[in-house]
């Protein structure tokens, strides 16, 4: 199979584009171009449009990402660019190439669609979730319209085959509320197996009653992170149940200076450090010095990092926003908090395990590792996956 994979300029393989290095996130992309790019039997051809740089990244079977420099710093003018201009870029390639399918990540998708729909080739959208479905479920259809509009155009008419990263957020809702009439699959994401075996290898979870319990927040600075909910349960624990404990923040982003701030407002500097983005040997580093990994995100909680540290042996204790109930249940695999007053519900859980439930630790993070191991390929076979799905596909008469 040879692909033409119109691809994003997505910030956690901003490394990796840029000079080489490990990148810091998005896994299921950065998988995709290694699994790609050193298969004996399927190759691609990609390009990227972005404001950073342009360079050829090669890969051992021939596969190659154009990564291509549109010098606009500004970023809505960037985004209102970088759709027409990957348009022709990508006309250039595939007039040069012979494509069995067109591939378009994100909102690149529907760039992809137009293409195939222009040379008769099959047709891939892969998206990775929205935040869309959240107003979708509120019925709150303006904030659809005028915030995801590409989203939504996405989930309608995408070409041929729709493929969402199954995160929790729910992307199902979205494509239903669209009125798809195309094929849709539903997919959990993979896990580096060598990864998996590090993370397996850290020591297990050594808390007793009264040591610093290490409480540990992973995920990109932004709002839906919700990371200033992770300050507000550790402002909870220490100052109303006097609980010695730290928080730390892992991640990069443009809410760092506000989370700071916050930081101040609440008195918490002594028990709160934010720490930037970490290439694989940081990350294992920060989980193997935490207890418990606490996740506060908007939507859905359920995403590699999540899948990362229940592998890690730590405890997880996650709120409970889309899908994530389906997944993790309170006192059967993690501790989990209400949507709604999160701080004080996971506040008071983690504290009435301390005080009377800490022999159930191991249990609880045995059987979480139990359950998602069970939807958590290993990406080659994750990738299989996909492969059989766009080798099966018929088009509609």
């Amino acid at each position: 199979m040879n692909l033409f994979v119109l691809g994003d300029i997505f910030s956690g393989l901003l490394p990796w584009f840029i000079s080489g290095a490990p990148p810091k996130g998005m896994p299921a992309v950065y998988n995709f171009f290694q699994y790609f790019g050193r298969s004996a039997d399927h190759r691609f051809e990609a390009i990227v449009v972005n404001p950073h740089i342009s360079r050829v990244i090669s890969f051992e079977n021939g596969s190659k990402i154009h990564l291509y420099k549109i010098p606009v710093k500004n970023r809505i003018l960037f985004r209102l660019l970088c759709l027409p201009i990957s348009y022709i870029y990508a006309l250039k390639h595939i007039r040069k190439g012979n494509f069995d399918v067109i591939y378009g990540m994100a909102n690149y998708s529907l760039i992809a669609s137009l293409l195939g729909k222009q040379y008769a080739k099959t047709t891939v959208c892969r998206v990775f979730g929205s935040l869309a479905s959240d107003f979708v479920k509120k019925k709150r259809y303006s904030k659809v319209f005028s915030r995801h509009l590409l989203e939504y155009l996405t989930a309608r008419f995408g070409r041929d085959i729709l493929i969402s990263t199954n995160d929790g957020t729910q992307y199902d809702a979205l494509v239903e509320f669209a009125g798809r009439k195309g094929v849709f699959y539903h997919l959990y994401n993979g896990i580096d197996q060598a990864f998996h075996e590090k993370l397996s290898a850290l020591p297990p979870v050594s808390y007793t009653r009264g040591d610093v319990l290490k409480i540990l927040s992973i995920g990109r600075l932004s709002h839906w992170k919700r990371h200033d909910l992770a300050l507000e349960s550790i402002r909870i624990l220490v100052q109303e149940y006097k609980l010695n404990a730290h928080l730390e923040i892992l991640g990069d982003g443009p809410d760092r200076s506000k989370l700071e701030a916050r930081v101040k407002d609440l008195g918490l500097e002594e028990f709160v450090t934010i720490t930037p983005g970490q290439q694989q040997s940081g990350y294992l580093e920060a989980l193997q010095r935490s207890h418990v990994c606490l996740f506060c995100y908007d939507n859905s909680n359920l995403g590699n990092s999540l899948w990362e540290a229940v592998y890690a042996g730590r405890l997880i204790a996650v709120r409970s926003t889309g899908d994530t109930g389906t997944i993790f249940s309170h006192k059967k695999n993690s501790l989990v908090g209400a949507e709604d007053k999160f701080p004080e519900d996971i506040a008071e859980k983690i504290n009435a395990w301390i005080q009377s439930d800490l022999a159930s630790t191991q249990e609880l993070i045995e059987e979480a590792k139990s359950d998602i191991s069970r939807l958590i390929l290993p990406w080659p076979r994750r990738f299989e996956t996909e492969i059989r799905i766009i080798s099966d596909y018929k088009p509609s008469m």
